[in-house]
């Protein structure tokens, strides 16, 4: 009877980002969703009244905190209706976003906060395997907890720990702070810098406003059966499937391809892995060469090399803009500008897998 008026479409729309900035908060979403976003596209499906209830809910809970810590005598600022912007600017991309809190501890280290207040749930899958440090209060020391989707907060936390603001106030950690919504459990986790992550990071929104001054589109970051997709507002549009899809389609059950169901799944845990592999190795060698002033180096029978090297090539997103450019102005036909494009015709196979990683 009264409910009804409270819940329903709500008219809210994702903001976009602007300015040539790229949102803190954001950067760990897909570039082509927010490229949707950034463009103009329309939400396949509207936001509900519940997701903006939810919101509102978890900023009262944020609150709380804050009135808390300072109950119990931090010094507290950059909060509520009174926060400021921190920016950082590196290799030609811009950052910008508003952290939850700065505060002051009593023995006079200044810190960054992120506050958060979750379900049950979600607050138990960041908690588990937890050190208990007193009743109802968990202190998580697993950074995976914090790059597992779908809630990853880590990049989010290394944008403010690197921001102008930060260097500044003299910031070496930022501590996420959460709240249990349905048990006032508390638990905190200490973030240090991670300039790897903060370089992955960094290449993954490179030349995101060229293609967004092309009118392009990002490649996809996910897989379709991936949770992010399902999720995504813009799924309709990206993939052309909607939730319901999934329900329609006629499936037929088959046997025999359970070995390869298998190989799907451990090949995805072994990519990801395998990268971050790659990755510290190379980083772990390189820093040695910086500081032997070697440029070979030889370990356990594996030799390498270092040298400085420079890559060449097409910016594709100012290519496009050119011809366009050129195509508007009677410079080029459109035969000339369709040849500059090639097309591949391959068999796309989707995956959705409904069994937990």
């Amino acid at each position: 009877m009264l409910i009804e008026s409270l819940h329903g479409e709500s008219q809210w729309v994702r903001s976009p980002m602007t300015n040539g900035n790229i949102r803190m908060s954001m950067t760990e979403s897909c570039p082509r969703q927010q490229a949707y976003v950034a463009m103009g596209f329309a939400q396949d499906f509207p936001e509900t009244g519940r997701s903006q209830m939810a919101a509102d809910d978890g900023n009262l809970h944020e609150s709380d905190i804050v009135a808390r810590f300072i109950t119990a005598g931090y010094r507290c600022w950059n909060y509520g209706d009174d926060q400021a912007m921190v920016y950082l600017e590196q290799d030609g991309v811009r950052f910008r976003g508003h952290p939850d809190l700065f505060m002051e501890s009593p023995n006079g280290e200044v810190l960054g906060v992120e506050l958060k207040g979750y379900r049950d749930e979600v607050f138990k899958a960041f908690t588990q395997g937890s050190v208990s440090v007193a009743p109802g209060m968990w202190s998580v020391s697993n950074y995976d907890r914090l790059t597992k989707r779908p809630y990853p907060l880590m990049g989010q936390l290394q944008m403010y720990l690197n921001s102008d603001t930060s260097k500044e106030l003299g910031i070496e950690r930022w501590v996420l702070v959460m709240k249990n919504k349905n048990t006032a459990e508390l638990a905190e986790c200490i973030v240090y810098k991670d300039p790897t992550y903060m370089t992955n990071l960094i290449k993954k929104w490179k030349g995101f406003w060229a293609l967004m001054e092309a009118g392009r589109l990002p490649e996809r970051f996910f897989v379709d059966d991936s949770i992010e997709c399902r999720r995504c507002l813009f799924r309709e549009k990206c993939w052309g499937l909607s939730e319901v899809d999934f329900g329609r389609e006629p499936v037929m059950h088959v046997e025999g391809l359970e070995r390869a169901a298998s190989l799907r799944r451990e090949g995805t845990v072994l990519k990801k892995s395998a990268e971050v592999m790659l990755e510290e190795a190379r980083m772990s060698f390189l820093t040695e060469h910086i500081k032997q002033e070697a440029p070979k180096i030889e370990c356990d029978d594996m030799t390498t090399t270092v040298s400085e090297r420079t890559r060449r090539g097409l910016n594709s997103g100012e290519v496009n803009k050119l011809l366009s450019g050129m195509l508007e102005k009677d410079n080029i036909t459109y035969e000339e500008y369709d040849e500059c494009f090639t097309e591949t015709q391959y068999q796309e196979v989707r995956f959705r897998d409904s069994k937990p990683s």
